[in-house]
């Protein structure tokens, strides 16, 4: 058993995602040739200001967003086979600049989160599963002056 971590990072070291008003996808993971068990996921918020709350999202859609390319790290994984959802611009990456046109999706999880300093974190008891053709992303929901985040998502393929 292999398990992943998607979180974005450059040069070895952890990137945040600005949050734009409006809806973002701020981390996307697309299985390839297995389905994807999601083991957990995460996302902090750094702002300095109090206000009204972001809305985050964990969701299965049917297209992708156009994402900034992210290849996930091994996070436990014995046999030290690299993941197979792969890096792509619509593929797994993140902090999205264009959405796409979702028309099918399912919700798996979701919170609101304190735009000056908030932290959310579940390991799932029974994890979701998706398809290889579909992709998982993590959306936040924004209406004022922009707080970065830092999103992660745990995974398996089997």
């Amino acid at each position: 058993m292999a398990q992943y971590l998607a979180m974005p990072n450059a040069s070895n070291e952890v990137v945040e995602v600005a949050v734009a008003s409006g809806i973002k996808t701020v981390l996307q993971v697309k299985p390839v040739t297995k389905d994807l068990v999601v083991c957990g996921w995460t996302i902090s918020a750094d702002g300095a200001a109090a206000g009204a709350p972001i809305q985050v999202e964990l969701i299965d859609v049917d297209v992708a967003a156009t994402v900034t390319t992210l290849t996930p790290i091994l996070w436990e994984n014995e046999d030290a086979t690299a993941a197979l959802a792969v890096g792509g611009t619509s593929a797994t990456g993140y902090n999205a600049s264009a959405e796409g046109s979702i028309t099918a999706s399912r919700l798996l999880d979701a919170c609101e989160l304190g735009p000056d300093g908030g932290l959310y974190t579940i390991w799932f008891p029974r994890p979701p599963k998706l398809a290889a053709a579909r992709f998982l992303r993590i959306r936040c929901r924004y209406s004022a002056a922009a707080p970065n985040v830092l999103p992660g998502i745990w995974f398996d393929e089997v």
